[in-house]
C-alpha cells in the first residue's frame, strides 16, 4: 500500500470503532511508518512543492490520533523544511518577500492541524 492510495483509509476508517485498542494501535502503527516514509522521502523544495504526501498524512485525521501526526512531521518533515529554510535564507540572492509567501503557505496548509 501506497500513501497516495485512499482506499486503505476508505477501508480502515469504518473498522476503527469495531477494533480494541489493543489490535487497532499496532494496525496504525503500520500506517504511520508507510506515512513517515513518505515523508522522509519528500524534497522541500521552495520553487515549486509537491504536497501530496502532507495531504495524504493529514487525510488520517479523525482516524489516526493528533499526537501520532504530530510525530511523524515532527520527525520526518520538519528537519527537512527547516534546512530548506536555513539554505534558502542563506543564499545571497534570498528574496524575503517570496520565503514570506512560501512559509505563509506552509502555514496555511498546516493550519488545519490547530
Amino acid at each position: 500500500w501506497h500513501p497516495s492510495d485512499p482506499s486503505a483509509f476508505s477501508l480502515l476508517r469504518p473498522w476503527q470503532q469495531v477494533f480494541d485498542m489493543a489490535n487497532w494501535e499496532p494496525l496504525m502503527e503500520k500506517v504511520l511508518s508507510r506515512l513517515d516514509r513518505s515523508l522522509a522521502d519528500m524534497p522541500i523544495k521552495p520553487d515549486g512543492q509537491d504536497l501530496e504526501p502532507v495531504k495524504n498524512l493529514l487525510a488520517w485525521r479523525g482516524v489516526l490520533p493528533d499526537d501520532a501526526i504530530a510525530r511523524v512531521l515532527d520527525h520526518s518533515f520538519f528537519p527537512s523544511w527547516h534546512q530548506a529554510l536555513r539554505s534558502w535564507l542563506r543564499m545571497p540572492t534570498c528574496v524575503f518577500d517570496e520565503v514570506l509567501e512560501w512559509y505563509g503557505g506552509w502555514k496555511a496548509e498546516l493550519q488545519v492541524l490547530r
